[in-house]
């Protein structure tokens, strides 16, 4: 195997800056690109040929599976139900580390961040990317837990965010100083490291935007009641999503798609979180409409997760973006309850 890299002068690397693995698909041809101690390596296979082990790529011990499918199957699905254990995190903007501590000590990963939820439903509701530094890890880490929930019986749900949509086209407001200098080190405009040519572009792709677990609906932002204005069935959300939204790398066309990526679709609405904007009466109503109990959302940051009328609207963006705190929402038995990161349990 023959590793190349960009001939910089080695004073200018970074040498605390590692990345990777990125994926992409050239005709007939594998491509591997990582960096390591700021330096870009790469390596090629051919179509088919089982990729290495390539673990060592980030300086961390995850479980990358480099099995890369070339053809993602979108998932359409929306609606799952008798799912015995439900767990729901939001917003982790490139927290690795916390992720993993809050994961571990409320009992979905072990000690050795393997799957411990049985058949049991994690969901991810949007906003892995931007922030912080460690965006890949999480990314691949998901992979790696989305393949053995399936074994188990399992299931882990991530979601599309404001975030990533954000990303996918081109607006690299918020991407951590890391991820401009590995933009650099690859020639390429950031967004360009997840187009459909690539593995993880094809894989964020395939998200949902909107999910409804034994009644409960997930969504980042929100659903607001103008949604219910357009042409888009709830039932077909995330198919529209997937191929009219996130196929495009700007704002897509048509007055459905433009809503779809506007301050009122379910990516980026915050009108939950307005002070009496939303009173019992009004959300029953919205619920109705959702064919829902309750609603859970991320991105309207919150110190802690918090509920509206009695768990009917929850808000799970607990501000782990910052990297210092944060928690997780577990739904038992038709109850409520949220983890921290030390593992305490208490009732919502």
């Amino acid at each position: 195997m023959i590793l190349a890299h960009n001939m910089h002068a080695q004073s200018k690397y970074n040498k605390s800056y590692f990345d990777g693995p990125y994926v992409f698909f050239e005709g007939d041809t594998t491509v591997v690109k990582w960096v390591h101690e700021g330096q870009l390596y790469d390596t090629s296979y051919i179509k088919d040929e089982v990729l290495p082990d390539l673990s060592f790529i980030n300086g961390t011990n995850l479980p990358y599976e480099m099995l890369i499918e070339r053809d993602i199957a979108p998932d359409h699905q929306t609606v799952y139900d008798d799912i015995d254990t439900l767990v729901a995190i939001s917003d982790i903007h490139g927290q690795y580390d916390l992720m993993i501590k809050i994961l571990m000590n409320n009992g979905v990963i072990d000690t050795k961040g393997n799957w411990n939820l049985g058949n049991g439903h994690l969901v991810v509701t949007g906003d892995i990317f931007d922030r912080g530094p460690k965006v890949l890890e999480i990314v691949w880490f998901m992979i790696h837990l989305e393949r053995q929930a399936a074994a188990a019986g399992g299931k882990v749900h991530v979601m599309i965010g404001n975030h990533e949509w954000m990303v996918l086209s081109s607006d690299v407001r918020y991407v951590h100083k890391k991820y401009r200098y590995i933009s650099a080190l690859f020639r390429k405009q950031y967004h360009r490291l997840f187009d459909e040519s690539s593995y993880l572009g094809r894989w964020l792709r395939s998200k949902p935007v909107y999910l409804r677990i034994n009644g409960i609906s997930f969504v980042h932002g929100g659903i607001s009641e103008t949604f219910f204005q357009y042409d888009v069935e709830l039932d077909e959300i995330n198919k529209y999503y997937q191929d009219s939204v996130l196929s495009v790398l700007n704002t897509p066309e048509g007055e459905s798609g433009r809503f779809l990526v506007s301050d009122e679709g379910p990516l980026w609405y915050r009108g939950y979180a307005y002070k009496d904007e939303y009173d019992e009466k009004r959300t029953n109503k919205l619920l109705k409409k959702l064919k829902s109990s309750s609603i859970v959302v991320g991105h309207t940051s919150m110190p802690e997760i918090f509920s509206l009328h009695r768990n009917k609207i929850i808000f799970i963006d607990s501000s782990i973006k910052l990297g210092k705190g944060g928690e997780l929402l577990i739904v038992e038995n038709g109850k409520f309850y949220k983890g921290n990161e030390e593992g305490v349990k208490s009732k919502l």
